[in-house]
């Protein structure tokens, strides 16, 4: 019995250091518009000396998920040259279409309040009437976060931007 009782403690007191050792940032990812369920995801880190890292990373709704050291490298390193999201999305409609994204990051994105990922794919015939597509990529995004603005280029206004100008 005494056994018992200290293999459910050791457990508890195991999953709760797992736990605390997990870095939860918020972070949305609408993929045309809508929140979507990512698969495969992970970091790709470049830094200077040439060398390369992956950082295993998972999203939920809300929340990208890594390791607090995962995270303090991201945050602290100087010594970061290039940073790309790479993750995977699954639609599945009368087929099953699966997308394969890569994202260049940047480091201060990690330390926002909030994060919000826009992917607009270009087998969307909206979506190739309102924006430009990547260079060799059949998608774009946008991003928001606390005083970010817009990095995408638009061929022109949507319905709803338009209807903001109009008032």
């Amino acid at each position: 019995m005494d056994k018992l009782i200290l293999v459910i403690i050791s457990i508890l007191f195991l999953s709760f250091t797992v736990s605390a050792q997990t870095k939860r940032l918020n972070w949305i990812i609408l993929v045309d518009d809508r929140i979507c369920d990512i698969s495969d995801s992970f970091i790709e880190v470049e830094y200077n000396d040439g060398s390369k890292d992956t950082i295993n990373i998972r999203f939920i709704p809300g929340e990208m998920i890594m390791s607090e050291s995962n995270h303090q490298k991201l945050t602290d390193s100087g010594a970061i040259e290039e940073l790309v999201l790479r993750f995977k999305h699954t639609k599945v409609c009368q087929e099953i279409f699966t997308y394969f994204y890569e994202i260049p990051m940047k480091t201060v994105w990690f330390e926002q309040p909030y994060f919000i990922l826009y992917v607009y794919n270009f087998d969307s015939k909206y979506n190739r009437k309102i924006y430009f597509p990547l260079p060799e990529k059949e998608y774009n995004y946008n991003i928001s976060y606390p005083g970010s603005g817009s990095r995408i280029i638009q061929k022109r206004s949507t319905k709803e931007q338009k209807e903001c100008m109009d008032q």
